[in-house]
């Protein structure tokens, strides 16, 4: 029959080639499953955009029912032999399934110039993103306020999402709740309430897997939401294999055209976990870590009030690049029981004290050196001028213990011979930050008379 078959995914696809009697069939085999004693697949049978059989799970080693396949295609276009294209189809996609994915040559093919993301930087395109942390810091909040951007297409402040259709699967909330959420969020941020598919989830991920599958095909949806992890897993969350089986289900989700979508899974951390600094990962098994291309760890504000929620974001993984720059937002409420406008804007990092013990060395040096300069200035505004003394690697330590002062040391002997350098060494092992020092110098120069 000269079939052709094409692999997209989870899915198989056989068609004929133009010029043939069958060109205008393609017969579709999903979810194959070869793993016990018999051998299933959900098929779905077209002859041109028009559907001979609607998707029907098929043993595929039963000549019965194939037969009765094929007999339900004849009762819908008698004109062809049925039996033959559908056990033809069904021996092609076993042998090509057996064989695994092919394998591919490394040297060839295009590089990819720069990584694709649904929202730059927390979503990853088309990969599994994980947003954790502890209870009542706004996990839910920032994600439905990236699903607003992405559904609308709209960008906010720094935040630039490409639109996409979004599913948000709900294991912990009301719909009512979501909604009244949506709504104040763009009306707080100021944007038209845009089209977001919300289902309230009863089955774990593993058990709705080929209903889900079905609805983010036919929704064509871009970006899928779910809140939260420890429900959806369908079992204990520190089983290896509850997280494998969850991983491996949300992997099956392609939009129309046979994409994978992106995901973002809310997570939180174990009570032993809660402390000051928060969590190194999310609650359960490593595989809740393995498995995400990317993970960002929400860390409070000790700042928050009723009105008002001060939050950072850490980028604890990522797969692809080197991390990116921890984030701080502040959600503003009009009201504190039943808010009906909320606004997230974006805030200095230096604002959030829990966020920047989680920095880097060079974020937090710079943070510090900036902190100390302000104080300074402030101490000498109203008398004569003086140059700013500069900081050690030892003073920054004290400021930030969880970094040595040779990490420390290290950074500012490096940075400061780099072409840009950001740091200069003056006298007694002190630092400052180049750009800012020449100001001062500048400033200095014009100022009569000047003491050091």
């Amino acid at each position: 029959m000269n079939e052709i078959i094409e692999r997209k995914g989870t899915k198989y696809i056989v068609s004929y080639p133009p010029g043939t009697v069958y060109e205008h069939i393609k017969v579709q085999y999903r979810n194959v499953d070869t793993s016990g004693r018999d051998e299933y697949g959900l098929v779905t049978v077209w002859y041109g955009n028009e559907k001979v059989l609607s998707e029907t799970k098929l043993n595929m080693l039963s000549d019965r029912a194939r037969g009765g396949i094929a007999t339900r295609c004849i009762e819908k276009l008698a004109a062809f032999e049925w039996g033959d294209i559908i056990d033809s189809a069904n021996d092609l996609v076993r042998e090509t399934h057996s064989q695994g994915n092919p394998i591919v040559n490394l040297q060839e093919g295009s590089i990819q110039d720069s990584l694709q993301y649904l929202v730059h930087p927390f979503l990853l395109l088309g990969r599994h993103n994980v947003l954790y942390g502890h209870g009542g810091l706004g996990k839910s909040w920032f994600a439905l306020y990236l699903a607003a951007l992405v559904a609308s297409g709209t960008s906010h402040g720094k935040i630039h999402p490409e639109p996409a259709n979004v599913l948000y699967l709900d294991y912990e909330s009301e719909g009512e709740d979501i909604r009244n959420r949506l709504h104040a969020l763009c009306n707080g941020i100021g944007i038209d309430i845009p089209v977001i598919h919300y289902r309230d989830q009863r089955l774990p991920i593993p058990k709705d897997e080929d209903r889900l599958r079905d609805l983010i095909s036919e929704l064509d949806i871009g970006f899928v939401i779910i809140d939260s992890a420890a429900a959806a897993c369908g079992g204990e969350p520190e089983s290896a294999g509850v997280a494998a089986s969850f991983w491996n289900s949300v992997g099956t989700f392609e939009n129309a055209s046979g994409k994978p979508v992106t995901t973002l899974t809310i997570a939180h951390v174990s009570k032993a976990d809660i402390g000051e600094k928060g969590s190194s990962s999310p609650y359960g098994s490593v595989f809740w870590w393995n498995y995400a291309r990317q993970a960002w760890e929400i860390v409070k504000n000790s700042t928050s009030s009723k009105l008002e929620t001060h939050f950072g974001l850490s980028n604890t993984k990522s797969n692809s690049t080197a991390g990116s720059k921890p984030r701080n937002f502040t959600a503003i409420f009009d009201n504190g029981d039943l808010a009906r406008s909320v606004n997230i804007i974006e805030t200095d990092v230096t604002d959030n004290e829990n966020l920047m013990q989680n920095a880097s060395t060079y974020e937090q040096a710079h943070s510090y050196i900036m902190e100390t300069r302000r104080k300074f200035n402030e101490e000498w505004r109203e008398g004569r001028p003086k140059m700013f003394p500069g900081v050690t690697a030892q003073q920054c330590s004290e400021r930030y213990p969880g970094k040595s002062a040779n990490a420390f040391s290290q950074l500012f002997s490096r940075d400061s011979k780099v072409e840009k350098n950001t740091f200069v060494k003056m006298d007694g092992g002190r630092w400052d930050i180049k750009y800012e020092r020449n100001k001062d110098m500048e400033f200095l120069n014009q100022s009569s008379p000047m003491t050091f």
